[in-house]
C-alpha cells in the first residue's frame, strides 16, 4: 500500500543516508565532467564545428523530452522485491558507465556524417543511462522520510556528494586527461577510470538503499507524454520550482562549459589549472553546507538563496577584467568564492523538489514522484543542453575555429564571444530569484487540511 500522511516523522540512518547520496556522485562525476570536458574535446580533439557540436547537444535534449517522463512513469509502476526505484537506477549504472566510455573514446579515422552519427548515438546512449538512474533516485525521497527537515539533511549529503563528484568530473578527470598525454589518447584513458568508478558508486547506491522505506501500490495514472507534463505543471510549487531550477542551471552550465574555453584562449592556462580551479571551488561548496544548512534554518530558504545567488554574480563579474595577466593565485580565489555561493543555491534547488511532491500527495492521496521527477530530469538535462547549444552556436557565428590537435589561436570575436556568454549569464541569477519570490510561501510548512480530503 502507498504511504498514508503522518505527524510521526521518519528518521533516516546516517547509513541510508550516505549510501542514498553516494548515488549522487556516480552521477555527478559523469554529470560534471561532461559539462566541463565535452563541448571541448569535440570541439578541439575531435574537429567538430562549434556549432554542430551544439546542435547534437540540442538534438538529445529533444530526446531527452520524450523519454525521460516515460521512464517516470514506468518506476511508478513498478513492481519488485527491490522496490520501484532502485532496479532502474541498477540498469542506469551500467549504460551511464559504458556510455561514457563511448563518449569519449571517439575513433580519430572518424569524419564527417560518420562522425556526427558516433557522437550523436554516444549522447543518445549516455542520456539514457543517465535518466534510468537519476529519474527514479530523485524520487525516492519522497517516499524515505516524511520529515521537512530530514530531506533538507539528506539533501545536505546530496550537495557533499555533489561536491565530491565535481572534483572527481572537474579536477581529477582533467589531470588524467594531461598524465594520458592530452588529446584523444588523454580522453580515452580518463573515460575508462570515470567509468569504472561510475560503476563501483552506482552499485553500492544500490546495495545500500536496501532498506529504504518505499511504497509497493500506485493509483493509475495516465502515460501520456503530454498528460505527464500537465499533471506535473498543475503543481504550483513544481511549476515555478522548475523556473528556479532551469534558469539557476542555465547559469551553471553557460559559465561550466565556458570555462575550459575561458582558461585556454583568454587565461592561458592548461588542463591543470582548470582542474585545481574545479577542485577549490568544488571544496568550498563542500565545506559550506554546514553553514547554509545553519542559515537556512535560523533565516528561510528565499534569504539563503538570495544570498546564493549575489555571492554567484559578484564572483563572475570579475571574470570581465582577467586577462592573461591575471595570476594563479587570483583565480583560486574566484574559485573558492564562487564554490562558496554554489552552496547555498545548490541546496535550497534541491531541497525544494521533494517539498513540491509531497505538496502534490498531500493534495490528491496519490504516489506519482516518478511523474515529477521525470520532468524534472528533463528540465535539469535541458538546462545543460540548451547552455551547450546557445554556446557552441555563439561560439561559432563569432568566428571560433575547431580543430582536431588541440585549441589554436582564435580571431578576437570568438574571444569576446567567451567574454560575452560568461558574463551575459548573470542574467539568468536575476531571473532565478524572481521565480523564487513567486514560490508559495505556505510550503515553509506543509499543512494537514488536505490529508482528510
Amino acid at each position: 500500500m502507498a504511504r498514508q500522511p503522518s505527524s510521526e516523522p521518519d528518521s533516516l540512518s546516517l547509513s541510508l543516508s550516505l549510501g542514498w547520496a553516494i548515488g549522487t556522485f556516480a552521477m555527478a562525476t559523469i554529470y560534471s565532467a561532461s559539462s566541463v570536458l565535452l563541448l571541448g574535446y569535440l570541439v578541439n580533439h575531435v574537429g567538430l564545428a562549434a556549432s554542430v557540436a551544439g546542435l547534437l547537444f540540442g538534438a538529445s535534449k529533444l530526446y531527452d523530452a520524450v523519454v525521460d517522463p516515460f521512464i517516470g512513469i514506468l518506476s511508478d509502476k513498478t513492481k519488485s522485491r527491490f522496490g520501484r526505484r532502485r532496479p532502474f537506477m541498477l540498469l542506469g549504472t551500467i549504460v551511464a558507465a559504458l556510455s561514457f566510455w563511448m563518449l569519449f573514446s571517439i575513433p580519430s579515422s572518424l569524419s564527417g556524417a560518420a562522425l556526427i552519427a558516433f557522437a550523436g548515438v554516444a549522447l543518445l546512449a549516455n542520456a539514457t543511462g543517465y535518466a534510468l538512474f537519476v529519474i527514479p533516485y530523485l524520487a525516492m525521497p519522497a517516499e524515505m522520510t516524511n520529515d521537512r527537515a530530514q530531506r533538507t539533511k539528506l539533501m545536505a549529503y546530496r550537495v557533499g556528494a555533489t561536491s565530491l563528484g565535481q572534483i572527481m568530473g572537474s579536477f581529477v578527470a582533467p589531470l588524467i586527461i594531461a598524465g594520458g598525454g592530452g588529446g584523444l589518447a588523454g580522453h580515452a584513458t580518463m573515460s575508462i577510470i570515470v567509468a569504472v568508478v561510475v560503476l563501483i558508486t552506482g552499485f553500492t547506491c544500490f546495495a545500500s538503499t536496501g532498506k529504504a522505506k518505499f511504497t509497493t501500490r500506485v493509483e493509475s495514472h495516465s502515460h501520456g507524454l503530454v498528460s505527464q507534463f500537465r499533471t506535473a505543471f498543475q503543481n504550483r510549487h513544481f511549476s515555478i520550482l522548475m523556473g528556479i531550477k532551469m534558469t539557476s542551471l542555465l547559469y551553471v552550465a553557460v559559465t561550466t562549459v565556458l570555462t575550459p574555453f575561458l582558461f585556454t584562449q583568454i587565461l592561458h592556462k592548461n588542463y591543470k589549472v582548470l582542474g585545481y580551479f574545479f577542485l577549490v571551488k568544488s571544496v568550498a561548496m563542500l565545506a559550506a553546507q554546514p553553514l547554509w544548512v545553519k542559515i537556512t534554518n535560523r533565516h528561510g530558504r528565499a534569504a539563503t538563496y538570495y544570498a546564493g545567488c549575489l555571492g554567484l554574480a559578484a564572483t563572475t563579474i570579475p571574470w570581465a577584467f582577467c586577462g592573461p595577466q591575471t595570476g594563479t593565485s587570483t583565480i583560486m580565489l574566484i574559485g573558492v568564492l564562487n564554490g562558496l555561493a554554489s552552496g547555498g543555491v545548490l541546496l535550497i534547488g534541491q531541497a525544494l523538489l521533494p517539498d513540491a511532491i509531497e505538496q502534490d500527495f498531500r493534495r490528491t492521496g496519490l504516489r506519482r514522484e516518478g511523474v515529477f521527477a521525470g520532468v524534472y530530469t528533463v528540465v535539469e538535462r535541458a538546462s545543460f543542453a540548451l547552455a551547450a547549444s546557445l554556446t557552441g552556436v555563439i561560439l561559432g557565428a563569432m568566428g571560433y575555429i575547431a580543430s582536431k590537435s588541440g585549441p589554436v589561436e582564435q580571431p578576437p570575436s570568438a574571444i569576446f564571444g567567451i567574454y560575452l556568454c560568461m558574463i551575459g549569464s548573470i542574467a539568468f541569477l536575476a531571473m532565478s530569484s524572481i521565480f523564487l519570490h513567486f514560490y508559495p510561501r505556505d510550503s515553509v510548512k506543509l499543512t494537514t487540511e488536505t490529508d482528510n480530503a
